[in-house]
């Protein structure tokens, strides 16, 4: 992610996301389950991209998240 910058302005549903990584490869996540502070992500197929974090969108989040306990 690099430096931030601190003009610009994020909001709380963005910040959370961006702590949120995986190796899932965009478009293949299935679902998104959150326990507590345990996140779970459930891919489509077994794509990874392994090594590579990236964090989840703030869309992913929103769309695919089924519970929460």
């Amino acid at each position: 992610m690099g430096i931030p910058n601190w003009n610009s302005k994020i909001g709380a549903k963005t910040s959370h996301c961006r702590t949120i990584q995986t190796e899932v490869v965009k478009d293949n996540i299935k679902q998104i389950i959150r326990q507590g502070d345990c996140v779970f992500v459930e891919p489509r197929d077994t794509t990874l991209q392994l090594g590579s974090l990236r964090s989840i969108t703030k869309e992913e989040y929103i769309h695919l998240l089924k519970l929460e306990s």
